[in-house]
């Protein structure tokens, strides 16, 4: 599995929620970062705008809540980073992953195999970078190289987490190759007709 805390910039930390939700696409990361805007906001403005509008003590307990909030988020991601038991060849893996995927939805077939091939170079056995491999490969057409793939994960040991997702990745090749032959079939049937006519 890839790791749960990815290196991202440090600013990202600083806003409560925003690193899972930015690069990790999670929503609890939304619900955190619109928890603390809101908390935030209601502090500014009950400080700034209308020091009448709460009391000293509510006012005071409103920016607890955004500072024990800050804390317990950003804060803890920070130490996090700071103390890292990380080595940086699991981060530049984690960055190579984060390239291939980025290269792979961008188009940039070429980029992506070159980066996922760095890192299956370094590991092997990385089961993430072995099955996005194989759809480029089957996204372009690399039939043969997209199957072996797909046998190399079958034999991986942390594969059985992942029997969903290759079964799927199998079942598109299929169907791609059926779509191919039925094509093919159809040309070779279609093609004396439109010469005898």
């Amino acid at each position: 599995m890839r790791r749960r805390m990815r290196r991202t910039p440090w600013v990202f930390s600083l806003w409560p929620g925003l690193p899972q939700l930015w690069f990790e696409g999670d929503l609890t990361g939304l619900a955190v970062a619109v928890v603390f805007a809101i908390f935030l906001q209601v502090a500014l403005a009950a400080s700034f705008l209308w020091p009448a509008w709460m009391g000293s003590a509510a006012r005071s307990g409103v920016w607890i809540s955004v500072i024990g909030l800050w804390l317990s988020v950003s804060g803890r991601r920070l130490a996090q980073r700071i103390w890292s038991t990380e080595t940086p060849a699991e981060l530049d893996g984690m960055a190579l992953f984060i390239d291939a995927q980025d290269q792979y939805l961008r188009g940039n077939w070429y980029q992506a195999e070159l980066a996922l091939q760095r890192l299956l170079n370094d590991n092997p056995t990385d089961i993430e970078a072995q099955l996005l491999l194989s759809t480029l490969y089957r996204r372009v057409g690399r039939r043969e190289d997209c199957w072996e793939c797909l046998q190399a994960l079958a034999t991986f040991p942390g594969a059985t987490y992942w029997r969903w997702e290759i079964d799927q990745e199998a079942q598109r090749l299929e169907q791609w190759d059926q779509e191919r032959d039925q094509q093919d079939n159809s040309e070779r049937s279609g093609g004396p007709m439109s010469d005898a006519a």
